[in-house]
């Protein structure tokens, strides 16, 4: 659920809100872009576990910015839109989801990795 609000904001502002950061800042979008694989993998094992400091609300460090969740929840969200042969349907799912895990599976994100 978390970054497809930034992924619609992106969309609509053609990539502009993505500049400063609406929900992405800009250290943690470049980072993301820099390290998307590694990023990915850290997540897949880390997305069970209950407690999800590590990407959310947590602290800047040198080697993983603050609300790294927001950067994968946008790439999930942009996959899955990408992929969607119709857009606006796209994005009502995107905007109305609430099984996140059927979303990820449908979205191929992790695919793009092996």
């Amino acid at each position: 659920m978390e970054g497809g609000a930034v992924f619609i904001a992106a969309l609509a502002t053609e990539g502009e809100s993505l500049i400063g950061g609406a929900g992405v800042n800009r250290r943690a979008f470049a980072f993301g872009e820099t390290y998307e694989e590694e990023i990915w993998k850290r997540f897949q094992s880390d997305m069970q576990e209950s407690n999800a400091s590590d990407w959310f609300y947590n602290a800047s460090t040198e080697s993983f910015p603050s609300d790294m969740g927001y950067y994968v929840g946008y790439k999930i969200c942009q996959a899955y839109y990408q992929k969607a042969e119709d857009k606006a349907q796209a994005i009502k799912v995107i905007v109305e989801m609430n099984d996140y895990e059927e979303f990820l599976a449908k979205s191929n994100y992790g695919d793009t990795f092996k």
